[in-house]
């Protein structure tokens, strides 16, 4: 079931709006009269989960039980925003990598969008993730029914 106003979660900031023409996923709610639950699943948007400017130490937990609890029946696809994200270090990309692996396990996919110019998309190369994780450089570049290939950009040290 779903109604339409903004379902952007987030981790620990203000709540804001997700992408037109997107709609907020009732967890737990039956599918629509003559719907099969497999078909709900498959035409549900994915939820926004919007991360903060910061990711570390202090934080790294309660992003990963926000991220933890979007993965609920019926939901399909769950992206994590970094796009204001300036900055992560080692243990947010772990909780990153948990996620993947709990969301896979439970047949959701997780999809992380970072822009190409992030500074943190150096710590993703440098240990892998970026070949393990769905990254895409925008939300626009993530398709409304979440089956888009990522886009993986290449980032070069500085000097």
């Amino acid at each position: 079931m779903t109604v339409d106003e903004p379902a952007v979660v987030s981790a620990g900031l203000s709540r804001s709006t997700r992408p037109p023409g997107s709609r907020l996923l009732i967890l737990g709610g039956e599918p629509l009269v003559g719907e099969s639950p497999r078909r709900a699943r498959e035409t549900a948007p994915p939820t926004v989960i919007r991360l903060p400017a910061e990711i570390d130490a202090a934080n790294a937990d309660r992003i990963g039980e926000e991220l933890d609890s979007a993965f609920a029946p019926g939901v399909a696809a769950v992206i994590a925003d970094m796009t204001a994200t300036t900055f992560c270090d080692s243990t947010g990309a772990r909780e990153l990598l948990l996620a993947h692996h709990k969301a896979t396990a439970n047949g959701i996919e997780l999809q992380i969008v970072m822009p190409p110019s992030a500074n943190m998309r150096r710590l993703f190369q440098l240990t892998g993730l970026d070949q393990v994780l769905a990254i895409y450089p925008s939300l626009a570049a993530v398709s409304a029914d979440g089956h888009m290939e990522p886009a993986r950009c290449e980032v070069k040290p500085a000097d």
